[in-house]
């Protein structure tokens, strides 16, 4: 069963201890990122490690068990005015594209979270500022799903909202979250599940041209 990327946009108040109408979920991402404050000290690591992954795990399962699949800024911005929560769900080799940035992305950008799976509001602008320069710095052309990741991550951004990304079975009529088991694999910070392996982001061939020209299209399309 290939895997997909289930993306949430979650409005603003979500994120707001006294106003959030989901209850713990504000507590639940103030403990994630003092967790991975903590993380780099390598104190108690293994007990951080299970309580990273088990407040993501939360904050997945509650941004996902209602929510409205969406194809366009305007079907994001009706189902936002209806109250709803938007989704998309992307092809699987975004996770592929995101383990090579991992993996060979410069370590002096620690703000852009790369592989998270979650992204409160004023920490979304800071990451997108840095996925949007690997993308447009690729030198291979970059996959459509990474293309309509960044999309969606931009129409959330520019109405307010967090965002919440989760691995899904692409099989399943219903989004899922990966089991428990899976999540346990995790890395704890960045946490989203992805390959292990990854083709190489260095390709001499690749044509640099094409993918700048390809992305300055989906500025145009998200502006």
């Amino acid at each position: 069963m290939s895997l997909q990327l289930l993306q949430v946009a979650v409005p603003a108040i979500w994120w707001e201890a006294s106003h959030s109408p989901e209850p713990d979920f504000a507590g639940m991402v103030r403990e994630a990122l003092d967790i991975e404050r903590r993380l780099p000290k390598g104190v108690d690591t293994g007990r951080d490690q299970r309580r990273y992954a088990a407040s993501c795990a939360s904050l997945e399962t509650a941004a996902t068990k209602r929510y409205d699949l969406v194809t366009s800024a305007e079907d994001f911005a009706a189902c936002l005015a209806q109250n709803g929560l938007p989704g998309q769900r992307v092809g699987g080799d975004y996770l592929d594209w995101l383990a090579a940035q991992v993996e060979y992305a410069p370590d002096d950008h620690p703000e852009a979270r790369l592989a998270a799976s979650f992204f409160p509001p004023g920490l979304l602008r800071k990451h997108l500022a840095t996925a949007d320069k690997l993308a447009v710095q690729a030198q291979s052309p970059i996959p459509e799903s990474v293309r309509q990741r960044l999309a969606f991550a931009h129409w959330a951004e520019q109405a307010g909202c967090g965002l919440v990304e989760t691995a899904v079975f692409a099989a399943q009529s219903e989004a899922s979250p990966l089991p428990a088991a899976a999540r346990a694999q995790r890395i704890a910070s960045p946490v989203l599940a992805i390959p292990s392996s990854a083709p190489p982001l260095l390709d001499e061939r690749a044509d640099k041209a094409q993918t700048q020209s390809e992305w300055a299209a989906l500025q145009q399309e998200m502006s």
